[in-house]
């Protein structure tokens, strides 16, 4: 009993300066499930709730822009991630993001 999800992202980061890029992205999850059913808590007691099963997928095209600064090993960036550009379900998200390179090199 259970359900478990594989994810598939394509992505390519395509440089418009050395800071600024811009990335299509594609993604493709498959969610599997054998059904049945769970306890879980519900306040003082608890409850059953029913699992779905079956085999469903969902396909995604987002877009995505952001920007980084480097300094020596360090790489702050932050990305907009949009999801339904020309829908009325359309998403946007902020990531920040802190890297650290151990190795020399770009």
């Amino acid at each position: 009993m259970g359900t478990a999800a594989y994810p598939l992202l394509l992505k390519y980061d395509t440089p418009l300066t050395k800071d600024l890029f811009f990335s299509p992205r594609l993604t493709y999850t498959l969610f599997t499930g054998s059904g049945g059913v769970v306890t879980l808590s519900n306040g003082n007691s608890t409850s059953q709730f029913a699992l779905p099963g079956g085999t469903t997928e969902t396909r995604l095209i987002s877009a995505n822009a952001g920007a980084s600064y480097r300094v020596s090993n360090y790489s702050f960036g932050f990305d907009l991630l949009t999801t339904g550009t020309f829908s009325d379900k359309r998403t946007i998200n902020l990531m920040l993001s802190y890297l650290y390179q151990f190795s020399g090199g770009r």
